[in-house]
């Protein structure tokens, strides 16, 4: 019995995800719920759920997921990305800074996160750190080749 009861789960995650693919996000959250009732601690369908909220501008909706997927997971980095974003989104830019320094600690680390870094960190009047991220954002870029060419530059 309890296999039928995951392969229906997974049935559910399945179908959310084809239709959040097709950009229909309220439908794909609907599937989503369907497998959290069936297993609230689902951390695939939390996932998907919050990037689906994401899409539809639910940003309190998809905090509360990401949250929910943060208890169950805190090293996701990804997670603490979105969450960053999301405090970027609506000014929160202290929050932001948290959440994306805490993603680069849990090993999320993107030329997007030093980017997002160095916009808040301006924002918040900050230019030290402002130009630190900017140049660990370029020097991933790959636009000056050797990044250690940016330590001793005076771009910023």
């Amino acid at each position: 019995m309890w296999l039928f009861k995951n392969r229906k789960k997974k049935s559910f995650i399945k179908i959310g995800s084809e239709l959040f693919d097709k950009g229909k996000y309220e439908e794909s959250i609907d599937y989503f719920d369907k497998a959290l009732e069936k297993d609230p601690n689902n951390i695939n369908a939390l996932k998907l759920k919050a990037s689906a909220l994401i899409f539809l501008k639910k940003r309190e909706e998809a905090v509360k997921c990401m949250d929910m997927v943060l208890l169950l997971e805190p090293e996701f980095g990804i997670a603490w990305f979105s969450k960053g974003l999301l405090a970027q989104n609506l000014g929160k830019y202290e929050e932001a800074v948290e959440y994306f320094e805490k993603a680069i600690e849990c090993n999320y680390i993107t030329e997007d996160v030093y980017t997002r870094l160095s916009f808040v960190y301006g924002q918040l009047d900050k230019f030290e750190e402002h130009a630190k991220y900017a140049k660990k954002a370029l020097g991933m870029s790959g636009l000056f080749g050797d990044p250690k060419i940016l330590d001793n530059s005076n771009i910023f």
